[in-house]
């Protein structure tokens, strides 16, 4: 069965850290065991996983990776020339780079930033649990099959940074213009915390403990999630964070409802894949996007899950994006997150 999905999250976390991962108070993103989301930094042992690195770029997110360069996720949009705030500081970009082969997009600043973080440069992200952040909806109304609950409605977006937590479940391969890309499922019994994206958390960080270097390394730029729905096959489409898809369309593909739950996908833009064109933009190799470029390439379109090769086919068809909220015409400078 094909499914589509929107566009916006291997090795086991180090045995110090699993404790703290299960334990944390994860209220956030849209999560499976409660309505409220964590929206201050995480602390404990999850107090160095990313937060202070989250900038707030329009209506969305972006990670520091160098001294005057900050990564975030293409189809969120913006211009050179927009600001990007990052704590009390305000920065201005000054060129921009699109990845021909991701979402990926990074940008320069005009200033230095203090801090940024370090990058997840290896191949075993499966298995791991990555902190996931964004300024995406509130959970919203159930959803429910023949009385059964299955999920939950995005809610209102109210552009709030808060974080969450999910596992690295597969490194499924996207099209030519995805490339590699992390994928976690949304489950009802699944970590505490359990999350997963919507609209608005695009171009949020999502990071791994790396037990080599025992630190939290930025393995991924928030991307898509599975989408929309539908109740009836000529109903309305609605987007919904599902632990369960069983009984409802995807587009237009109605999804068996077995004893076991189908639960709805997220995907993450892998960091470790792009590094020969991270290295390039660093370096100055690359060329800087220009504007003809952006128009001419316009926005991906995410694909399917599961990303067989028949789901492939699908990829350009129907999506639901993690940017169909409207972006603020002027960055919040003021804004509490």
């Amino acid at each position: 069965m094909v499914m589509s999905r929107h566009p916006i999250r291997s090795v086991a976390v180090a045995s110090a850290f699993l404790a703290v991962v299960f334990t944390a108070a994860a209220h956030a993103v849209i999560l499976a065991q409660s309505a409220n989301r964590n929206t201050s930094a995480p602390t404990g042992g999850l107090s160095a996983a990313g937060w202070d690195l989250q900038g707030r770029w329009r209506g969305f997110l972006g990670t520091p990776i160098s001294k005057k360069f900050f990564v975030t996720a293409g189809h969120a949009g913006g211009t050179v020339g927009t600001k990007f705030f990052l704590g009390s500081r305000v920065f201005t970009t000054t060129a921009m780079w699109d990845d021909p082969n991701s979402d990926l997009r990074i940008y320069s600043v005009n200033k230095k930033f203090d801090a940024w973080a370090p990058m997840y440069t290896g191949e075993q992200e499966l298995g791991k649990y990555a902190i996931l952040f964004g300024r995406g909806t509130q959970r919203g109304a159930e959803v429910r099959v023949n009385g059964a609950l299955k999920g939950w409605e995005w809610g209102t977006d109210d552009q709030v940074q808060s974080w969450g937590i999910n596992r690295i479940d597969e490194i499924v391969d996207g099209n030519s213009a995805e490339g590699k890309l992390l994928q976690a499922d949304f489950d009802l019994v699944g970590v505490d915390g359990e999350g997963i994206i919507s609209a608005g958390d695009s171009g949020g960080g999502a990071f791994i403990y790396n037990k080599a270097t025992r630190r939290y390394e930025l393995a991924g730029v928030n991307y898509a999630v599975d989408g929309p729905y539908k109740r009836i096959l000529n109903g309305p489409d609605f987007n919904a964070a599902l632990f369960d898809q069983g009984g409802l369309y995807n587009g237009n593909a109605f999804i068996s409802d077995p004893p076991a739950d189908k639960p709805s996908q997220m995907f993450i833009s892998r960091i470790s894949s792009a590094q020969t064109w991270i290295d390039g933009v660093f370096s100055g190799r690359t060329a800087p996007t220009s504007q003809a470029q952006r128009t001419t390439q316009g926005v991906p379109e995410p694909a399917s899950a599961g990303l067989i090769a028949m789901a492939l086919v699908a990829l350009a068809r129907r999506r639901a994006r993690l940017t169909e909220h409207t972006p603020p015409s002027a960055p919040h400078a003021a804004r509490s997150l």
